[in-house]
């Protein structure tokens, strides 16, 4: 029947479950543990029924005199040393009567151990992830900073050439393979009458009167396939 059941399959419930259970009466005695508790005590043979914790298990007595009588008391415990250290989530859950006053405890030992060193690795994973960014970080800030240096002095250099273009006391102009006018300094512009405006992105031939560009293009054209500086008269 149900009645006969019930009891067996509770009782075997209790025993295969890998958490240690420790169940207490009113005075904080014990009243029943599964296999898995008795193995912590290391000796599986010791009379324990009916004794005070306190005399069984000092360690876990401790915890229940913390603990209150009307609410669930937690705390993560540590026993002994690495590298056989072992971590437990504690429960202490006080038991109610039909008339919901207090008649004992139950006391349940999770073992987290793995849990802590899965939680460990990914933290030292974090934490070196975290560092190896912060090194990135580092690396592009000065590659930035670099950048940004290489940037202000190459501005200063062309603004520097600019500068001299400009105050020359003869008529200069950059342009490209082409021929096209990039830049014109103010002696240019007095010179030849144009201003920078009409000269730049125009051939510099406009400059050249007409019976001497072919020999000035030519010598460009040789200027750029030697463009070893020469003389020309």
């Amino acid at each position: 029947s149900l009645v006969d059941i019930l009891p067996i399959a509770q009782k075997t419930v209790f025993e295969v479950i890998p958490d240690c259970l420790f169940v207490l009466d009113a005075r904080d005695h014990l009243v029943s543990m599964n296999t898995a508790a008795q193995k912590t005590l290391g000796n599986i043979e010791i009379v324990w029924h009916g004794k005070p914790l306190a005399e069984v298990n000092p360690e876990l007595s401790h915890w229940v005199s913390m603990a209150s009588l009307g609410e669930v008391f937690r705390a993560e415990i540590v026993r002994g040393n690495e590298p056989d250290q072992r971590s437990y989530d504690l429960r202490i859950m006080p038991l109610t009567g039909s008339d919901k006053q207090p008649i004992g405890r139950l006391i349940v030992c999770h073992d987290i151990t793995q849990h802590k060193q899965e939680q460990a690795q990914l933290e030292q994973a974090r934490a070196q992830l975290e560092e190896a960014v912060a090194e990135r970080t580092a690396e592009l800030r000065w590659a930035v900073e670099q950048l940004r240096v290489e940037l202000a002095q190459r501005t200063l250099a062309e603004r520097r050439f600019e500068d001299v273009i400009e105050s020359a006391p003869d008529a200069m102009l950059l342009i490209d393979p082409a021929g096209t006018v990039m830049l014109v300094n103010a002696q240019t512009e007095r010179l030849f009458g144009y201003s920078r405006e009409e000269l730049l992105g125009e051939n510099f031939e406009i400059l050249v009167p007409t019976t001497l560009r072919k020999r000035l293009r030519e010598r460009i054209n040789q200027f750029l396939v030697d463009s070893y500086i020469r003389q020309v008269s």
